[in-house]
């Protein structure tokens, strides 16, 4: 389901590697660390969030996602808030402060590494495979009957 298409109430399943579509809060999670560096740029360590019921909530009141934020590690389920115009991001922040989308994730920067591995071995594969239908051509002309 894209961004757009959330509206209040909806249910996002997080994992690794996501950014979170729009202001939400949790209602299940396992060992969640998010990087809300984009609110929060002091902040250089990655925030541990954890579901809020009636025996955790005054130790960990943080069950807080915030639109655009990085999920590092971890998963979890999460209730949609606010969208669109109506989330922090868009109502605190001015459109010099919004820089999301121009970094690259950790998922991103691995699949891209990927690719390239991939790009070359394919790169090699096809040349050895030309080299070797070249020379079979040329000695079945030659050597042929």
């Amino acid at each position: 389901m894209l961004a757009s298409e959330l509206v209040v109430g909806d249910i996002v399943l997080l994992q690794a590697g996501d950014r979170v579509p729009a202001d939400s809060i949790l209602i299940e999670e396992m060992d969640m660390n998010v990087n809300q560096q984009y609110y929060f740029p002091d902040d250089s360590v990655h925030t541990v969030k954890q579901c809020s019921t009636g025996e955790n909530h005054f130790e960990n009141p943080d069950p807080i996602l915030l639109a655009g934020s990085l999920i590092m590690s971890g998963s979890g389920k999460a209730v949609v808030c606010c969208v669109g115009s109506k989330t922090l991001r868009e109502t605190e922040l001015t459109k010099d402060e919004m820089k999301i989308g121009e970094e690259e994730t950790p998922l991103m920067s691995k699949l891209s590494k990927l690719a390239t591995v991939i790009g070359k071995w394919a790169y090699l594969c096809s040349a050895v495979a030309f080299t070797g239908f070249t020379l079979f051509f040329f000695m079945n002309i030659l050597f042929g009957s």
